[in-house]
């Protein structure tokens, strides 16, 4: 599912934010928690690939800051301690949680680090 901007965002491309911008990660958080207090939704965990670098040098921040920003902090981050590449897939969650253990599980092939997190509500 593509995010979807507000009609008068001027990245906007055919009702999708354009993947050159580098401020499209941080629009996505945004949207993302706007979805998020819309419902009315209590404690969050999102988890993802962020591909960071892609907002490297965003005037408005990164997915993660953003996302820090409206209070859902960063949990864990991959490592690639077992395999597959670290620091891209990234667990966040609302003050709600309370975090019992986090880390890499190993990659199952992929080139990417399979990561979990133990939350307590």
């Amino acid at each position: 599912m593509k995010p979807r901007p507000s009609r008068e965002d001027p990245r906007e491309k055919d009702g999708y934010f354009r993947s050159t911008d580098r401020n499209t990660h941080a629009g996505i958080a945004r949207q993302l928690v706007d979805k998020r207090n819309e419902l009315g939704a209590g404690a969050t965990i999102v988890v993802g690939d962020c591909n960071p670098f892609a907002s490297n040098g965003a005037s408005e921040g990164s997915f993660e800051s953003n996302l820090a920003d409206r209070g859902i902090p960063l949990v864990y981050v991959g490592t690639g301690a077992f395999g597959g590449y670290g620091y891209l897939d990234k667990i966040f969650a609302t003050s709600e949680w309370t975090k019992i253990d986090a880390g890499d599980r190993g990659t199952g092939g992929s080139d990417h680090p399979a990561i979990s997190a133990s939350l307590r509500l």
